[in-house]
């Protein structure tokens, strides 16, 4: 369950100074800590980014939330991304990525959610794509695992110089991504898709409508509430660069 914490509306259009720190230094840590508990893995911090995933729809423009009413939207799966949709007013659909395209061309959807990259990728202009509204309502990463018999058969020295590595790295691999999503965008533009932003406090009021629901979906879902109840202290809290307040501790959970 604790997979699905950040697809909770708590992150939806979080800028990003403030959702990195409360990735890197409360949920990531903690998600670790627990696959490493339940699985035979070592985990590498901090986690790789792929990037916010946005929605895409081809006839009707998209100038806030209320506009995916009654469209069929498709998403890459997780209850708590149905549930969000759903709470706008859209008909969320779990296809394979792959079918996602000739949906779209033969009308048996509205829009997908995805992310700039993936979307310029699939060319979803050629499929009809014309409208984008880009509410970050997630980020996505990947979490790097390793064996754990491979992780504790290496020497100390050697898994330093690994975790050292990983993290020295990792800035540029970010670097790497927030171009390519950037570059992304800026294709998916120029193939004449119109992208609206909604300002901060558009997505600051949909994020707290949202958020009306996030405790009944917690207790559903079994997810762990002592992370929850931190990030969104964090979230509240934060100050306009992303540093999170004495009081969002990052200590793990009982």
């Amino acid at each position: 369950a604790a997979k699905n914490i950040t697809s909770l509306p708590m992150f939806y259009g979080l800028p990003e100074p403030t959702l990195r720190r409360i990735q890197d230094e409360l949920v990531m840590p903690e998600l670790a800590r627990r696959l490493e508990a339940r699985l035979a893995v070592k985990v590498l911090l901090p986690a790789l980014d792929l990037g916010y995933t946005q929605v895409f729809t081809t006839d009707r423009p998209l100038r806030s939330s209320r506009d995916l009413r009654q469209l069929k939207i498709r998403v890459p799966g997780g209850v708590p991304n149905l549930r969000r949709l759903r709470l706008q007013g859209a008909y969320p659909v779990s296809i394979p990525w792959s079918d996602a395209p000739l949906a779209l061309s033969q009308g048996n959807i509205d829009g997908v959610t995805t992310t700039y990259e993936t979307a310029q990728s699939a060319a979803l202009w050629d499929v009809g794509v014309r409208h984008a509204l880009e509410d970050r309502a997630m980020f996505v990463q990947y979490v790097p695992m390793l064996r754990r018999s491979f992780w504790d058969g290496l020497e100390p020295a050697t898994r330093h110089v690994v975790s050292d590595c990983w993290q020295q790295e990792l800035q540029h691999a970010r670097a790497f991504a927030a171009a390519r999503q950037a570059k992304a965008r800026q294709t998916i533009i120029e193939h004449g898709v119109e992208i609206v932003v909604p300002d901060a406090a558009t997505l600051g009021a949909e994020r707290d409508r949202l958020l009306e629901t996030q405790p009944a979906l917690v207790e559903e879902l079994g997810m762990p509430n002592d992370i929850v109840a931190r990030v969104v202290s964090a979230a509240t809290m934060a100050t306009p660069d992303g540093s999170l307040s004495p009081g969002a501790s990052t200590g793990a959970g009982t």
